[in-house]
């Protein structure tokens, strides 16, 4: 897949940002690997909401499995 460098910087690192061919890649940072993100507007809404809180309603919480024996205190 060819290649090009971009002439922008990495807003990280400001190293070289390159530029792949194809429209289904990001551009990338060769150094530090930032990537540049498109996101919806619903999903930063999400994060907005979000950002701050302890931890995030309806959360998936794994359980012990019947598998699972309990140790024997000694």
């Amino acid at each position: 897949m060819p290649v090009q460098e971009s002439s922008s910087l990495c807003p990280r690192c400001q190293g070289p940002v390159w530029q792949a061919a194809s429209v289904y890649d990001d551009d990338k940072c060769i150094i530090c690997g930032w990537r540049k993100i498109a996101l919806s507007l619903d999903a930063v809404r999400q994060i907005r909401i979000y950002t701050g809180k302890p931890h995030i309603e309806d959360r998936y919480q794994s359980h012990r499995s019947f598998a699972e024996k309990p140790t024997a205190a000694a």
